[in-house]
């Protein structure tokens, strides 16, 4: 009787699965975004690798575009705020969000920022509030800025609150 119990708890979770993905699947078909680029994720990438691209040899650049900036331009770069599960189950304050930015920055000696999504500026601005000085020196009508870091980052980096 348990395994039967199983077997059907695992055919109801095979079904519900197939029929999410049947339904992604007919949804995209209908309204394929892959001809169009990638949408307004694809717009901020391309416009922040015309930044990354413009930017002087010996920058070191973190970008929550990093992949799609290296893609475009083979420039080296790291992430701004790298994927934390976390972010997905609770929102994150501003501060904690600008010290995992502050210690990127620390840590790799970044000189520029590029940013195309709005947890990265609210960081920046977090940092340039808070002693870590920042100021834009160029934009894309696609929706990235860069941000040039116009101080030393202090010993130590903003903490969680």
């Amino acid at each position: 009787a348990r395994r039967t119990a199983r077997v059907s708890i695992a055919a109801i979770a095979a079904v519900v699965l197939a029929a999410g993905l049947l339904q992604t699947h007919v949804s995209a078909y209908r309204d394929p975004q892959w001809e169009h680029g990638l949408g307004d994720r694809g717009r901020k990438g391309e416009a922040a690798a015309r930044l990354a691209a413009a930017l002087p040899p010996g920058a070191r650049i973190a970008s929550d575009f990093d992949e799609i900036v290296h893609l475009h331009t083979g420039r080296v770069l790291v992430p701004a705020l790298g994927l934390i599960a976390e972010d997905y189950v609770f929102p994150q304050s501003d501060s904690t969000v600008a010290a995992r930015l502050g210690a990127t920055v620390a840590a790799f000696g970044i000189t520029h920022v590029i940013v195309a999504d709005v947890p990265t500026l609210k960081a920046v601005q977090w940092l340039d509030a808070h002693g870590v000085p920042f100021r834009p020196v160029a934009s894309d009508s696609g929706g990235a800025v860069v941000f040039a870091r116009t101080g030393t980052v202090p010993p130590t980096s903003p903490t969680r609150q």
